[in-house]
């Protein structure tokens, strides 16, 4: 990926929609401060919970229309909320 990664990408990889064109956007973000930045004001709250049956992620999103998509999963947790 030789230009910056575009906003609806970025949305797309913070969701977990992009499909099988992630490992571009991965390796791109290895090397942009940029892309990474941005994707950081997406993604205002990126947090992880060890428990003894696993990890549990949590990720909010913030969509170009202002709502927000809270995402949860783990081994035996898959969830989400849009607000």
């Amino acid at each position: 990926m030789e230009e910056h990664i575009p906003e609806k990408s970025l949305e797309e990889y913070s969701l977990d929609t992009m499909g099988t064109s992630v490992w571009a956007v991965e390796e791109h973000l290895l090397i942009c401060d940029s892309c990474r930045q941005r994707l950081e004001a997406i993604e205002p709250f990126n947090y992880v919970h060890f428990t003894a049956d696993g990890p549990i992620y949590s990720r909010l999103t913030r969509l170009p229309n202002g709502a927000i998509m809270a995402r949860h999963w783990g081994r035996d947790l898959q969830g989400g909320r849009l607000w």
